[in-house]
């Protein structure tokens, strides 16, 4: 399995219909063809739904199609030349999605879970989430912009090993603002106005009635270095031993 990239976006435009007219065209079904890898048979799904399919879509469907995602190395070129040729050419769906979205797998909208919002300045606004393979899909991104240059795309992205934090901002069809951390730490998840992930994660495990040192130091693990728990349970522990040294 991957790991994902945790995408949320703002899109926003002066009137609902404007809004409307995104999600209907994000919600274009397409056919689709694939084998069942239980039964090694190719289905057809003439009502497949795919977002990014809609905005960037492959000519060449029967290469597109073939299950040849993997290719023998050729003589005379090492492996890594090999798989680079083919993600710069290679037009089976695994590589021609990478090259042309930015992810590997499309994405559905589900769109029971959107809900379109009026501010107080009479503009239209609503919040999506979704998670994509590895990385994020920034060509699919660029081509939503550029379809609709109508309305204002503004993206918040994260990813689950936290190997990078991103914003980007997409006004009158063009990217107007990009701004990247590798490695984020508690003070980048702050400044990016985003809930810190190690927060979060350390939230099932923080006790400070905790008495066992080794036991608060696993409890560090989990949070970044800057974390405001994690310099409660440093302080714990100096305090339990100082306690420990005067007994």
């Amino acid at each position: 399995m991957p790991n994902w990239c945790f995408n949320s976006v703002i899109v926003s435009a002066k009137t609902e219909a404007e809004l409307v007219e995104f999600l209907d065209f994000c919600d274009q079904p397409h056919t689709s063809r694939h084998k069942n890898w239980r039964t090694n048979e190719v289905e057809v799904d003439e009502n497949a739904k795919g977002v990014f399919w809609n905005f960037v879509t492959p000519t060449d469907l029967v290469a597109y199609w073939s299950d040849e995602t993997i290719k023998p190395t050729p003589d005379g070129m090492s492996f890594m030349e090999h798989a680079m040729n083919e993600l710069n050419t290679a037009n089976d769906w695994y590589h021609w999605n990478y090259r042309n979205w930015g992810t590997k797998w499309d994405i559905t909208l589900e769109r029971d879970y959107i809900t379109i919002d009026k501010a107080n300045d009479d503009t239209y606004s609503f919040c999506w989430t979704f998670d994509t393979a590895w990385s994020p899909a920034e060509n699919a991104y660029v081509a939503m912009a550029k379809r609709f240059p109508n309305l204002d795309f503004d993206y918040e992205i994260t990813e689950e090993a936290n190997f990078y934090l991103g914003k980007l901002k997409f006004t009158g069809g063009e990217l107007v603002s990009e701004q990247w951390v590798d490695d984020p730490s508690h003070a980048d998840f702050m400044e990016f106005d985003v809930p810190c992930s190690h927060c979060n994660w350390g939230e099932d495990v923080f006790d400070l009635s905790e008495t066992d040192i080794s036991a608060l130091e696993e409890q560090l693990d989990y949070y970044y270095e800057d974390c405001p728990p994690a310099q409660q349970i440093k302080d714990r522990i100096a305090e339990l031993t100082k306690e420990g040294s005067t007994v």
